[in-house]
């Protein structure tokens, strides 16, 4: 476990550790998620999952494309939203567009609707967006088939005496990784 083997290296050079370990809800993909428009044309679209997503069942969900506007990703950006509905107002999942390149699964917020959220990069977009101009219905299937699971986590704490009692400095880093990403890409 890398948090252990962290710990334990700190420890080795004379600084106190604390742990603090929380579950995390995952999954374990049985097959790699699919996006596919099914008309007014056939094109299976390069897609990911947002992290906290629900998966579908084997068969997946089937609906029309609404647009729905913009949503939060990671609290800094704002990627296009398009729900799968079964009929108005009765989403079975979303597509969310990542607009500078090609699909990148990011953590879902909190807040969000835990429905399947599949990730599409800015080509997708592009291709949905040709189609929603026609002002021809769009229909799709997404299958998303996982097993949830509860992964562990942990956060590390450490302290490093300095010379003077009288202030105190605070410094924070973080390593991470999501399925099918670098990981620590933006402060590791």
């Amino acid at each position: 476990k890398a948090a252990e083997f962290i710990q334990k290296a700190i420890s080795d050079i004379g600084f106190t550790t604390q742990s603090q370990e929380f579950e995390q809800k995952s999954f374990t993909f049985n097959s790699a998620p699919q996006l596919i428009i099914t008309s007014p044309i056939q094109e299976n679209l390069p897609c990911q999952i947002m992290l906290g997503s629900d998966a579908t069942d084997e068969s997946g969900i089937k609906g029309e494309l609404r647009y729905v506007g913009k949503q939060g990703v990671i609290g800094l950006l704002e990627w296009e939203k398009y729900a799968i509905e079964k009929e108005e107002g009765c989403p079975l999942g979303f597509i969310l567009g990542r607009p500078d390149g090609e699909a990148m699964p990011q953590a879902l917020s909190n807040d969000s609707n835990h429905l399947p959220h599949f990730v599409i990069g800015s080509e997708s977009i592009e291709l949905i967006e040709r189609l929603r101009k026609s002002q021809e219905s769009i229909t799709c299937h997404g299958v998303f088939n996982a097993t949830p699971v509860q992964t562990i986590c942990s956060n590390l704490f450490v302290q490093i005496p300095g010379v003077s009692s009288e202030r105190k400095i605070m410094l924070s880093s973080h390593y991470d990784g999501m399925y099918n990403t670098p990981g620590a890409n933006d402060n590791g």
